[in-house]
């Protein structure tokens, strides 16, 4: 795997406070640990949450790790077409060519100056990018250490449409519909055949039984995979129910390649650490897995919920990000909401209260 080119972080974006009051449309909203991150129609990029890996020294935070809790700019950044953000850092696609990173580490691969980057998945202290050539380039910062897990990208990988990056593991969306999956295999990360004797980190493991995908989602170590005919397939970590099914004795992963009970009319899907939620084609949003902090939209409670349901007061929504004890749907209007866990701003509402039930993010 190539690493990142020290010279080029002092090129790292700067986290500034937001000046004026107009008004802005998100179109894409993703989740960290306990922080969240934004992309608007201009391109630009706003994060709210914890503060504790930013490197800038925010003068409202007095240099210190602090939270947001209402989202601020990130830097000047315009014209980002995607966006990731993992437990450590964030990073942008940027249309025209090329990734920036923020947050602990500004990560601005040297090689892909100038490509025409399709999609950015951040990892546990790297990222990967998916290409319009198809191909997957992944890279991580020198000054932090890596999962061996996610090592180089293996040299069957290719003809790459989407990929999903969880905590120290890839899959990835081929063209022909197919997918296959590298890096960890204690809890079954990458499937059925996970935990053969023969199986790797290095491994690509195509997923032979698993066709017609049209998108991907990871947690920290599990990943769901959506399908044309609007039914989700979940494998991996399975401690909390995040996969949709009764959690093992003892927890640990679980590889099969089961469709989650009740979901047929699935359009778009986000997976957090614990709980994985998905989009209805009418607009409505389910989720299941943990519910320790109210992430999926009722009354915090501790064993876990396996079965999807609905999120109250969520109709319109055009996707879903969850974190580790947070989700937020970004809705047809432009606007954000978001539940679960607070402590950290997360939410983005102005306060630190925990709600269960979606609260508005403040957009500037």
């Amino acid at each position: 795997m190539p690493r990142l080119n020290r010279t080029l972080l002092g090129i790292g974006l700067l986290v500034t406070p937001l000046l004026g009051c107009s008004s802005r449309r998100a179109v894409e909203v993703v989740a960290g640990k306990d922080n969240t991150c934004l992309r608007t129609d201009k391109g630009r990029i706003y994060c709210f949450g914890d503060d504790a890996y930013t490197q800038t020294k925010d003068p409202s935070f007095g240099g210190q790790p602090g939270k947001r809790t209402t989202p601020r700019r990130v830097g000047t950044l315009e014209g980002a077409s995607s966006l990731s953000l993992s437990a450590s850092h964030g990073c942008a696609g940027i249309a025209g060519g090329g990734l920036r990173c923020f947050l602990d580490v500004d990560l601005e691969p040297a090689s892909l100056s100038g490509a025409d980057v399709r999609s950015v998945h951040a990892f546990l202290g790297g990222v990967c990018a998916v290409t319009s050539a198809g191909e997957l380039k992944c890279f991580r910062a020198e000054h932090r250490a890596l999962p061996k897990d996610v090592a180089d990208v293996p040299a069957s990988v290719s003809g790459v449409v989407a990929a999903a990056a969880g905590e120290r593991h890839v899959c990835v969306l081929q063209r022909d519909g197919t997918v296959g999956c590298f890096g960890d295999t204690r809890v079954a990360q990458l499937g059925p055949n996970s935990l053969a004797p023969d199986t790797k980190a290095s491994s690509f493991l195509k997923l032979d039984a698993l066709k017609d995908v049209t998108a991907l989602a990871t947690g920290q170590a599990h990943t769901c995979a959506l399908k044309k005919d609007g039914t989700v397939v979940c494998w991996g970590m399975n401690d909390l129910g995040q996969l949709g099914r009764t959690p093992p004795l003892g927890g640990g992963g679980d590889g099969a390649l089961v469709a989650v009970a009740g979901l047929t009319d699935v359009v778009a899907i986000g997976a957090g650490y614990y709980h994985t939620c998905a989009v209805h084609r009418d607009g409505g949003v389910s989720c299941f897995g943990s519910n320790h902090q109210g992430e999926l939209g009722r009354p915090a409670a501790k064993p876990p919920q396996v079965k999807p349901e609905r999120v109250p007061g969520i109709t319109s929504a055009v996707q879903v990000a969850c974190g580790e004890w947070h989700s937020c749907a970004a809705l047809q209007s432009g606007s954000v909401m978001c539940w679960g866990k607070n402590h950290r701003g997360q939410l983005g509402n102005g306060t630190n209260v925990d709600s269960h039930r979606p609260v508005e993010v403040k957009l500037p």
